[in-house]
């Protein structure tokens, strides 16, 4: 059912053609006020876009330091992403040919960091084709910090990593799930008041679903919405919307 407009006569207690999505979000407390007009959306099939990588010294992203680089093709350059259960992962091959010390090799951006320092593993030679056991730093700062290889000193031929992390919850904000292609309802209310999500279904039953809000906007085609939280991106999901208006101009 799509776009069905709905009146309420009583705080929601009677609607002219309630759709059984609306019935359950009513039993499960959902408020209407009383005279309220609106349309009940149902079923709509929203697809999030893959999570955003962020590549290492790109246009900006935070920039090698101390000589460090990517190794280069074909091998995946040095990136990280943090997922909406606000997990970062870092993975990519990195290269410093010059002797080396304990150095920074670069610092992720607030928001991305551990709440206490981590020592993460890798794979990686000492520049004489020696592999070696390299031991790398991140830092509640963010600096992921090159110490040493188990095969000595000298150059990093290559360090690769694949690792990741639960960020600091207390400065960890997980984007809102962006869509691909904005969902645009033709609404036929002269006024809305607000969107709630009435019921969200996976397409893949496994999917996890939390708590679910839409981000809206009004525009000339009707309701824009742009974004939810509490999907996960890269998966798809039957939502079912109620849009809260007023028939005055």
């Amino acid at each position: 059912m799509k776009g069905t407009q709905l009146l309420s006569e009583e705080y929601g207690d009677e609607l002219v053609g309630m759709s059984a999505t609306l019935q359950r979000a009513l039993n499960g407390g959902l408020s209407i006020r009383k005279n309220s007009l609106g349309e009940v959306w149902d079923r709509l099939l929203i697809t999030g876009p893959a999570p955003t990588w962020h590549l290492v010294g790109g246009a900006g992203e935070p920039a090698f330091q101390n000589g460090w680089a990517a190794f280069g093709a074909p091998y995946q350059a040095p990136r990280f992403m943090m997922d909406l259960d606000g997990r970062v992962v870092i993975e990519g091959l990195h290269k410093k040919n010059t002797a080396i010390a304990a150095s920074i090799m670069w610092t992720l951006p607030a928001g991305y960091r551990p709440a206490a320092d981590r020592i993460l593993g890798g794979v990686a030679d000492n520049g004489a084709a020696l592999p070696a056991l390299p031991r790398v730093d991140i830092t509640s700062a963010g600096n992921l910090t090159f110490q040493a290889t188990s095969a000595g000193a000298g150059g990093a031929g290559y360090l690769s990593l694949t690792e990741s992390f639960y960020a600091d919850p207390a400065n960890c904000a997980p984007p809102d799930l962006k869509l691909a292609t904005p969902q645009i309802l033709r609404t036929k209310l002269k006024q809305v008041l607000g969107v709630q999500v009435l019921g969200v279904m996976p397409k893949v039953t496994t999917d996890y679903v939390g708590p679910v809000t839409a981000q809206w906007q009004r525009s000339r085609e009707g309701i824009v919405i742009n974004s939810f939280t509490g999907l996960q991106p890269g998966r798809q999901y039957y939502v079912s919307l109620f849009v809260i208006g007023d028939d005055k101009s």
